[in-house]
């Protein structure tokens, strides 16, 4: 049997290379290749756009100030939020008074200010949903008005303000809720309602036309079923739709994959359960680092509603589904979730049992979720009501929830946004610039050696053998994944990791 001394290279590593060090290295750090033939330490990326390496990631949460729309006064429950790509601006939506209106929000920092309010429908206005079209700017909002039907408007954004078309009405049948996504692989938008009372969830393709017309066709029933407690999310691994439900007929929480084909063919697999409760005002996010979707809801157990999660993957017109996991054991309402891509977590705000905003943070590993124990509130408010609704801005690296906020002394009812930075700082990692692991302290403009991919780093401490070792964004190594997924190799002792298998 060989021994670890008989397996590494005599006369040192092989695969160690001299480099010149863009910056101080500390002895065994993950480095990255820069484009200049230098070498720079795997950090945190710094607001300024430099680099510092760091002992740890996840910087202290912050949250921002709760900012109220300037017209935003006296808004009903029914409300959502998205981010637009194209204008990088957050598109708020929402009920006030006999009317539907829309603000345009501005993300800096840990603030968020609002546009003047468009109205986009002069009737009353309930069961509100909102996508975007990053790649045209097209802004589609869904809606029930005039005599509960179900209506799609189109607009586009300019400045911190918004014009709309004509809106468009997507069946003569009285409607329950309406949900919204945009599907990037057709450019179709996906509009899902369902019918009052005795009413099923239909899908409708909505297709833009011009500046901001707005065509609806494709009109396919989902389930014949009753249902309620709905949330819908575009899964762009596999390009389907993924509508999820109850379905008051069988007394389950199911979920339906959707496809579709072009401006007039859409089509559902079967249906999968994904939990015998019953859920309300549920919420679904994907996650891009593993291609998985997020699905949480306030679970009804013992008459009390809990804050439940699952994890779903798509597989052709089908979903396979994890264990329910809960983030708050204790009662909410309104949970809403978004992604948030620099720092690889899952964020969700909810109303809790006090009526107080509150976000809490979760980590995804496999179909496995687990969750912060500790909250934050989002308002200085005694209470806040009415529906949550979040979204990413990936411009600025920020959750926004937007909420109805009770009261701020004088005025009830402000449609209000607030900002949540999750904490874990963004990284000069990227998914291929990995190039080895220091075999030394290097001083900035020094050169020194490096343990390329192919050899053998000796300088590493507290290794688990036979694991698998990943880069992290301060440049250490752990077994944990993160985004991006960069293996650095496999422990064969406490203190040596094998990097041969990367190559």
């Amino acid at each position: 049997m060989s021994t670890l001394s008989e397996l590494l290279p005599s006369g040192g590593n092989q695969n160690e290379v001299g480099f010149v060090a863009s910056g101080t290295l500390p002895n065994g750090k993950a480095v990255i290749l820069k484009t200049n033939g230098q070498v720079e330490a795997v950090a945190s990326l710094k607001s300024d756009g430099t680099v510092e390496v760091i002992a740890s990631v996840g910087a202290t949460q912050t949250i921002g100030t709760p900012t109220s729309a300037a017209t935003g006064a006296n808004i009903g429950d029914y409300t959502d939020v998205a981010y637009d790509a194209y204008s990088n601006k957050v598109i708020a939506v929402y009920e006030q008074g006999n009317n539907g209106g829309c603000s345009v929000g501005t993300v800096s920092g840990n603030t968020i200010s609002f546009g003047t309010k468009v109205v986009f429908n002069s009737s009353a206005t309930s069961y509100i949903s909102v996508a975007c079209d990053g790649s045209t700017g097209k802004v589609m909002i869904v809606f029930k008005s005039d005599s509960s039907r179900p209506y799609g408007i189109i607009g586009v954004v300019s400045g911190t303000s918004i014009s709309f078309g004509t809106r468009a009405m997507a069946d003569t049948g009285v409607t329950f809720g309406n949900e919204v996504v945009f599907d990037s692989n057709q450019n179709r938008f996906v509009h899902v309602y369902k019918g009052n009372n005795q009413g099923g969830p239909v899908a409708i393709i909505g297709t833009v036309s011009g500046t901001n017309t707005l065509t609806y066709d494709g009109k396919t029933t989902i389930d014949s079923d009753a249902s309620n407690a709905g949330a819908l999310v575009f899964d762009p691994n596999s390009n389907k739709v993924v509508s999820i439900y109850r379905d008051n007929g069988v007394g389950k929480m199911v979920v339906r994959v959707g496809t579709v084909t072009g401006a007039d063919a859409i089509s559902f697999g079967s249906e999968v359960q994904i939990d015998s409760n019953n859920w309300w005002q549920m919420s679904a996010s994907f996650d891009s680092s593993v291609n998985k979707i997020v699905i949480v809801g306030a679970d009804q157990t013992g008459g009390v509603l809990y804050g439940v999660s699952i994890v779903g993957t798509v597989s052709g017109s089908s979903i396979s589904v994890g264990s329910k996991y809960t983030f708050k054991s204790a009662a909410i309402t309104h949970p809403a979730v978004s992604y948030d891509i620099t720092a690889n977590r899952h964020v969700v705000s909810y109303i809790n049992a006090s009526g107080v905003g509150e976000i809490t943070v979760g980590t995804l590993t496999g179909t496995a979720l687990s969750w912060t124990t500790s909250t934050i509130n989002f308002t200085g408010d005694t209470s806040t009501s009415g529906y949550t609704a979040s979204t990413y801005d990936p411009d600025n690296s920020r959750v926004v929830t937007w909420y109805r906020r009770q009261t701020d002394g004088t005025t009830i009812g402000l449609g209000t946004g607030v900002t949540f930075q999750t904490g874990w700082s963004s990284t000069n990692l990227t998914s291929t610039n990995f190039i080895g692991i220091t075999a030394e302290a290097i001083a900035s403009g020094a050169s020194g050696d490096i343990v390329l991919k192919g050899g053998i780093s000796t300088n590493q401490t507290s290794l688990t053998i036979g694991s698998d070792y990943y880069v992290q964004s301060d440049g250490t190594v752990s077994t944990v994944t993160t985004s991006p997924a960069v293996k650095a190799g496999t422990a064969i002792s406490a203190t040596t990791l094998n990097l041969m298998d990367q190559l």
